[in-house]
């Protein structure tokens, strides 16, 4: 009743008035069933017949009684059983109105209110409640200003509904306010500033554009000067897909009305969806959805221009590892051939290789790669000496970047590192007992424990910069946000995950389910993102590193990644490979790094794997992304560079979905 009746409250102020009378008399009226007025003789006809029109106009199904001296039979008070909670709530004048513009407009479904309890849960028990308003009511008092109007546009149909004579006689009409848009929270606590006293009584349901309430229903109400817009749970739409299904199957209507993207929410309707389609189809007939592409004609061009130039080297120092991962795409560091360590000799070599033919650029990059680089770490620190040693003669500057699983960091590796490593990847697949699962040591033991300390310790003396966490999910995990999430509670903030690379057969691989799961995550992600940034706190997602004012230049857009031309792999014997993964696959061997390229033809076949090389790519809205996408995936999946690795265009797609979302929310936010 305190909810229901919260005006009554005001009787309890020092200064009452007659606008808290006046609220409180509304709302008794509206929640009754049966109404007795005494003194009738005081009164004539005229007055008499004014009353009961304003009273049936609140509430049409009360039976009124008149009375003189407060005469009343006790059988028409007592053990009448007029009283239905249900009914009595929702016959009130207004809500009345409101259904009668529901059923002629068609507009929503013909449930009862037990129907849609499911729009008023919240998150642990599912359970409809109502909150107290001292804990989730927004206040809202207005002065006494006349406001007639609303000049607030929502696109929205306003419908009146005159129930006959008396009702215009005495002045009082009822209509319903509909929108389907949200409305943004400042914009309606404005308008509700400056309320029409005209209203003598307003109550529906209403939801908020704004970040942190979209996902709530709000019950809002108006008698008098008491206006309140309550919190009144989740909308369905807000509930995990568990959650969904469940209500799904027991409510087998509310499916047929549901869009996949929007759900139970009333913003989008599956009209708007087609209108909004059919606008894009106009755009693109009329030629003005997409910029000309005038690229095509340089994508070979361009690679061609830059010709035998080689700009970074992964070094393979060490084709051994501490760990046995068993989805290691390497085979345990071993590239499915024998185990060993490069010598510093072959290493040196590999550097002039690349100082020799690297033209007239001046930034080279090295990575230092495995298996496990640190099983090698004297070497490592014996190369980066050298290359400084000559970097200055030769008029080059090097950055170094250091891939390990961690297990054999120690302060000589993390003060070597911090100097002279541009970046670190660290190897995390996020939560212990994910993590464990596959990253085990040769005793089968998880590296979880002894990894995090040596992690935490090494990007705090970078001063939380120039690393990533590097993760690999899995069928395991494809619910992996969970895993980034745990990272970011570890205090990681530079994130990356990758899809697992794998035979099909493999019990780690991903399914065409996991998928869509993935796909979901992806969302997700995006969204908390943009609620930690929001908080002060954000991290960064690598995937969602999206620049859509500039970007990459067209060079790096149309000619790809510039594996087997501009960036090679140097396995520990000194044999050149187009990249990392593909080390192992004799037919892609390109040369060694004494007698440089010697498969020319391979490496012009690598040259010619652009964006407009494969014609599935052709109508890709991405393809200037991607740049063509991963020729070694491509080969893994297909058996040809110039294949298509169908998947992981999808999970890109998706990625570069939500990194424009991304950016569309945040410049919002700051216009």
């Amino acid at each position: 009743m305190a909810t229901e009746f919260g005006c009554g409250d005001n009787l309890l102020k020092d200064d009452v008035d007659e606008e808290d009378i006046e609220s409180l008399v509304i709302q008794q009226i509206e929640f009754c069933s049966t109404i007795i007025l005494n003194k009738v003789d005081m009164v004539n006809e005229e007055q008499l017949g004014r009353v009961k029109a304003m009273i049936r106009t609140l509430q049409p199904k009360a039976k009124i009684i008149e009375a003189n001296y407060g005469k009343v039979s006790v059988g028409d008070i007592l053990n009448t059983n007029l009283y239905d909670f249900e009914e009595t709530a929702g016959s009130a004048g207004w809500a009345q109105a409101y259904d009668k513009d529901e059923d002629e407009k068609n507009e929503h479904h013909d449930h009862d209110e037990d129907e849609h309890e499911h729009h008023h849960h919240d998150e642990d028990e599912q359970e409809h409640h109502h909150h107290d308003e001292d804990e989730h009511e927004h206040h809202h008092h207005h002065d006494d200003e006349d406001h007639s109007h609303c000049d607030h546009e929502h696109g929205h149909c306003c419908h009146h509904h005159h129930h006959g004579d008396d009702d215009e006689e005495y002045g009082i009409c009822t209509f319903v306010y509909h929108s389907r848009r949200p409305f943004n929270q400042e914009k309606l606590q404005e308008f509700v500033n400056n309320w029409p006293k005209g209203v003598v009584r307003a109550k529906g349901i209403l939801w908020f554009s704004d970040k942190d309430k979209r996902d709530y229903l709000y019950v809002f109400e108006q008698a008098g000067v008491q206006i309140t817009a309550t919190e009144n749970g989740k909308w369905l739409a807000a509930f995990p897909k568990s959650e969904q299904k469940k209500y799904f199957k027991e409510y087998p209507d509310i499916e047929e009305h549901w869009d996949e993207k929007y759900g139970d929410r009333e913003d989008v309707t599956e009209a708007d969806i087609n209108e909004c389609y059919e606008q894009i189809e106009e755009l693109r007939d009329a030629g003005k959805l997409f910029t000309p592409d005038t690229f095509e004609s340089m994508a070979g061009a361009l690679k061609a221009k830059s010709a035998n130039v080689v700009k970074a080297l992964c070094l393979h120092v060490a084709h051994t590892c501490n760990l046995n991962c068993s989805y290691c795409f390497a085979s345990q560091g071993k590239y499915h051939g024998d185990r060993a360590l490069m010598s510093f000799e072959v290493g040196k070599q590999a550097l002039d290789f690349l100082m020799d033919h690297s033209g007239s650029r001046t930034n080279l990059e090295v990575d230092f790669f495995g298996g496990e680089p640190l099983m090698n770490w004297n070497v490592v620190k014996q190369l980066v000496e050298y290359a400084r040693s000559v970097e200055k003669e030769r008029g080059k500057n090097f950055r170094f970047t250091l891939t390990t699983n961690g297990m054999l960091i120690d302060d000589d590796v993390i003060d070597f590192a911090n100097r002279e490593m541009s970046n670190v990847v660290l190897s995390l697949d996020g939560r212990k007992e994910i993590h464990d699962r596959l990253r085990v040591d040769y005793a089968g033991n998880g590296s979880y424990e002894r990894i995090v300390p040596k992690f935490q310790k090494l990007i705090k003396a970078r001063d939380n910069k120039n690393y990533y966490m590097r993760g690999t999910f899995t069928h395991a995990n494809p619910d992996f946000t969970k895993d980034l999430f745990h990272m970011a509670d570890l205090g990681f903030t530079e994130l990356s995950m990758e899809p697992v690379v794998c035979a099909p057969e493999d019990p780690a691989a991903l399914t065409a389910e996991d998928l869509k799961i993935v796909k979901d995550q992806y969302e997700l992600l995006a969204k908390d993102m943009l609620r930690r940034e929001k908080e002060g706190k954000p991290i960064t997602f690598y995937h969602y590193m999206l620049d859509l004012t500039g970007g990459p230049c067209i060079y790096k857009r149309i000619s790809g990644c510039g594996s087997g031309t501009e960036y090679m792999a140097v396995t520990p014997w000194g044999d050149l490979y187009p990249c990392h993964q593909f080390v192992g696959e004799e037919a892609y061997k390109l040369g060694d790094i004494w007698n440089g390229v010697t498969n020319t033809a391979l490496r012009e076949e690598f040259r010619s794997c652009n964006a407009y090389a494969r014609p599935e790519c052709n109508d890709c809205w991405a393809k200037l992304y991607c740049s063509g996408g991963c020729a070694a995936n491509a080969f893994h999946a297909t058996g040809s560079i110039r294949g298509v690795y169908e998947a992981g265009c999808e999970l890109f797609r998706k990625r570069i979905e939500c990194a424009i979302m991304m950016k569309v929310a945040e410049d919002s936010a700051n216009s």
